[in-house]
């Protein structure tokens, strides 16, 4: 049996308010009145469909809750708020496509007459509706578009100090996916360990004494040790995520779940996902069991590299003694 310890760290205090409803007509208008900002600088491209569009705004139009928006806040000169887009740029610019006319939603399109600021600036010629003119027959009812209005989103802001500093919040809460992928390459690791044989990983546990005084640090905490491990927990990933424990152990799975792991490991492997708590500190236990034959993950093959304690992509004989664990 093989234990595999993995932290997913950020080493990052968050300086937040407590999330809270903002309507979806007083985030347009920041948003054209240039106060809430798009920084093109580490912001990835838009990359959502108008099908990924239209379910977001039905979600809305139904009522339902959708994930949260992480805003930052900074001064410019002139002394006057700002708030720059950290998390959450392709749900608002569906919002605001949708509420400029750029796409469908149920075959219907959002009454700009009953957003005056909006049609003031489509009047204006500030943006185009790809179809000018919409019959009557082809727009939302006034019902309809006033409570998707008044939706309230669940926001956060982050008060920064600089939008430098803004822009490193950014990084790091997307660095997150490339950690999810390490752990998805630690599955497919561990599957390979041998026909029979059966390995676990944790998560919110730090091998590195370094990593775990650097935590201590910065939130001026004791963490507890295990032997040579520090017990850094998921809490702290969980509040970077503006999420409670519960939903950040789902948003894993959900993850393993949506890989390109094959789906006997990957049922395998939910299946064996087990909260821990030591010492008040949360700590994710992933048992991962090796089937008959080695695992591919994204046309690649995965070894537990014990030295480096990592993941390790092999390629040629090591492929060959590989195959030879599963023999017999």
């Amino acid at each position: 049996i093989i234990f595999w310890a993995i932290f997913i760290g950020f080493f990052l205090t968050f300086n937040t308010s407590a999330p809270k409803g903002i309507s979806v007509l007083e985030l347009y208008r920041l948003y054209r009145t240039q106060r809430l900002i798009v920084n093109r600088r580490y912001q990835r491209k838009l990359v959502w469909t108008k099908v990924e569009k239209a379910c977001l705004i039905e979600s809305l139009l139904l009522n339902y809750p959708i994930p949260l928006i992480l805003l930052g806040e900074f001064k410019n000169s002139e002394g006057e708020d700002l708030y720059e887009i950290i998390d959450g740029m392709q749900r608002l610019n569906a919002i605001f496509s949708f509420i400029e006319n750029q796409f469908v939603v149920q075959d219907k399109y959002f009454d700009l007459t009953k957003h005056p600021f909006a049609n003031e600036l489509y009047q204006a010629g500030v943006f185009k509706p790809v179809y000018p003119e919409i019959t009557p027959g082809k727009i939302f009812d006034s019902d309809t578009c006033v409570k998707f209005l008044e939706y309230s989103l669940a926001v956060t802001i982050y008060r920064a100090n600089s939008i430098t500093e803004i822009e490193d919040i950014f990084n790091r809460i997307n660095s997150n996916g490339k950690h999810l992928e390490k752990i998805i390459q630690n599955i497919a690791a561990m599957a390979n360990l041998g026909k029979g044989k059966k390995g676990y990983i944790f998560i919110g546990v730090s091998d590195k004494e370094e990593d775990t005084q650097r935590i201590e640090k910065l939130d001026k905490i004791t963490t507890p040790r295990f032997y040579s491990f520090g017990i850094v927990g998921l809490e702290r990933e969980a509040h970077l995520k503006c999420t409670d424990i519960d939903d950040y152990i789902l948003f894993i799975t959900r993850k393993i779940r949506d890989s390109k792991l094959p789906e006997w490991l990957k049922t395998a492997t939910n299946t064996n996902v087990t909260p821990i708590t030591y010492m008040d500190h949360t700590v994710l236990m992933i048992e991962v069991k090796a089937g008959n034959e080695p695992v591919w993950y994204g046309n690649k093959l995965y070894i537990r590299d014990g030295h480096e304690k990592k993941s390790q992509e092999v390629s040629g004989e090591q492929i060959a003694a590989v195959y030879n664990l599963f023999r017999g």
